[in-house]
């Protein structure tokens, strides 16, 4: 009865193991007895994508990532392994991209023939592909968690614009408007460098045109400046609609009814939003014979842009975004041409809405190599050409701000000095 008892216990164990054993494989992914092939991807940027997740085809699972790495040329390299029997596409190139919102991330292998709808993914894919040696070609779709906070930050647009448009007809805006038909001299024209009636939503303004007069109007109707501001530094509002064909009084009635839908949107930002100031800086560099490259840094949330930061206490903007520019690039040796614009925008933080504004300055540099600040979560700094520049840029904002600098670069003669 004993020796049965321990015969059994023996059965017992050696079953647990080879259901652990089992189990260990089916998990790793391995196919015993079956000869994997691995290929090589090429991308600028993997996003979320690590060894062990899976590679998919058709929405199969067909192998797993083996292993990513830097390459030169500012590549990145991922060795993906197929399982045996599985015929890649005869044109084949991958797209890493976010499988759910938990953060799962997987290699989806597709066909380039015909080439895919996205214009970004054909054109990463192009560029991957130009590159040569035999790698497949390899682009990044934005992480779903990102696409998420973006759905967001748009529904809360459509929102204030919701909110504006009521507010501009209601019956008190209508009274108050037509009792300010007296005084069109309340209407400020459109300033020079202002986006017109089609420019995005949010407001870009150049530095020279700001003019401090412009504020006596909010002060007559018991409006004050953000606690904090330097009035020299607001924007101002957008000039008027004009539809051709339409009388004069009902143009005038447009304005007024403009100007108070403004000015009550400045009084309810100003009960809720904190002013912040912060300075970035473009730099370009010359090439012998050739256009001229722009400098973008990536930072953490793989979002690309220009090196900015905060003002320190009494710090004028030009000295700060030199400063900016100095410690999250390393380059030193830089020849400021003057200011650009000052872009503004508003987002949520720790409970808070923050109204942010940005002093951008166009910098030269002439020698040295960039050298991204990690302790600042800057993970890559890059020369790009103008139209790569633009495609590069994750903002919108930041976009305009390019097109600027471009315009300024354009019109300085070929060795024009700077403030150094």
């Amino acid at each position: 009865m004993k020796r049965e008892n321990e015969f059994a216990v023996g059965v017992v164990v050696i079953a647990a193991f080879a259901v652990v054993v089992t189990g260990a494989l089916w998990l790793s992914g391995a196919h015993l007895g079956k000869t994997e092939a691995v290929y090589t991807a090429r991308f600028r940027t993997v996003g979320g994508l690590g060894a062990g997740d899976p590679v998919v085809l058709r929405g199969v699972r067909v192998g797993r990532v083996e292993a990513i790495r830097l390459a030169p040329g500012n590549w990145v390299e991922a060795d993906l392994k197929i399982y045996a029997g599985v015929t890649p596409p005869a044109t084949p190139a991958v797209i890493a991209a976010s499988a759910s919102l938990f953060g799962e991330w997987a290699a989806t292998l597709i066909s380039r023939d015909p080439p895919p709808a996205d214009p970004n993914v054909r054109q990463a894919l192009a560029e991957a592909q130009a590159a040569g040696g035999g790698k497949w070609p390899g682009a990044t779709l934005p992480d779903i968690g990102q696409l998420t906070a973006q759905a967001s930050r748009i529904a809360t647009d459509i929102a204030t614009v919701a909110n504006r448009v009521q507010t501009a007809f209601d019956s008190e805006a209508v009274t108050l408007g037509v009792a300010g038909l007296p005084r069109p001299a309340r209407v400020r024209p459109q300033e020079p460098g202002e986006p017109g009636a089609h420019a995005r939503g949010r407001r870009q303004r150049n530095v020279p045109h700001r003019q401090p007069h412009r504020y006596a109007r909010l002060a007559r109707l018991g409006l004050d400046v953000v606690q904090g501001d330097d009035p020299d530094d607001d924007p101002a509002a957008t000039a008027a609609i004009r539809h051709p064909g339409e009388p004069a009084q009902v143009l005038h009635v447009q304005r007024v009814l403009r100007d108070i839908a403004d000015l009550r949107h400045m009084k309810r930002r100003q009960s809720r939003a904190t002013r912040e100031t912060s300075a970035g800086g473009v730099v370009f560099r010359r090439t012998a014979g050739g256009p001229p490259r722009f400098l973008l840094i990536r930072d953490s949330y793989e979002n690309w842009g220009f090196p900015k930061g905060h003002l320190e206490r009494g710090e004028p903007p030009a000295e700060a975004a030199r400063r900016e520019v100095v410690e999250e690039t390393g380059l030193d040796a830089l020849i400021l041409h003057g200011p650009i614009q000052v872009i503004d925008w508003y987002f949520r933080f720790g409970g808070k809405t923050i109204h942010k504004y940005c002093h951008f300055f166009l910098f030269e540099s002439r020698r040295g190599d960039p050298v991204p600040q990690a302790e600042e979560g800057i993970t890559d700094c890059a020369w790009y050409p103008l139209e790569q520049a633009r495609r590069t840029i994750s903002y919108d904002n930041a976009r305009g701000v390019l097109e600027r600098a471009a315009e300024m670069v354009q019109a300085l003669a070929p060795e024009s000095g700077g403030a150094g």
